[in-house]
């Protein structure tokens, strides 16, 4: 972990009394490639994308936790800089053929349509899935978190 990234989580908690005495929460970025990453904390930054999925099986391969509402976790760069905090307030498991507009428009990407969403994700999960050996379905379960920026 970067000083850069302690010193923004101390910061953050100096203006933020409820989180004070909070450790160091999960330090991760959107997507697996450096445009869509960069892309994606902006658009996180500026309160148009309010969720993000991940594949509920590579959570299950990481031994990982599920997210639960209330989790505070800080998103940041390709470059892994800091870029805000987050606080997940709702955590839905649903199938990829089972995600809709609505859910398209919260994750803030693109043209914000169902059939942008379906063919961005389906590449992501794809190039995440084969690192394990794995085929993409659209039955694919998904962890569903909606957050807000804090």
């Amino acid at each position: 972990m970067q000083n850069d990234t302690l010193n923004f989580w101390e910061d953050f908690k100096s203006r933020r009394n409820e989180f004070a005495n909070l450790f160091l929460p999960k330090i991760y970025h959107f997507c697996n490639d450096k445009v869509n990453t960069n892309l994606c904390a902006q658009l996180t930054v500026d309160g148009i994308k309010t969720a993000t999925c991940s594949a509920k099986i590579l959570y299950d391969f990481e031994r990982e936790a599920l997210p639960k509402i209330g989790d505070v976790n800080i998103i940041t760069n390709w470059k892994k800089e800091p870029i805000c905090v987050i606080q997940i307030t709702k955590v839905e498991l649903k199938k990829f053929e089972e995600i809709d507009e609505a859910w398209a428009i919260k994750e803030g990407e693109g043209d914000f349509s169902l059939s942008f969403w379906k063919i961005g994700h389906e590449k992501i999960f794809r190039t995440a899935l084969k690192e394990y050996g794995l085929e993409f379905q659209t039955d694919l379960l998904l962890v569903c978190e909606e957050f807000e920026k804090l």
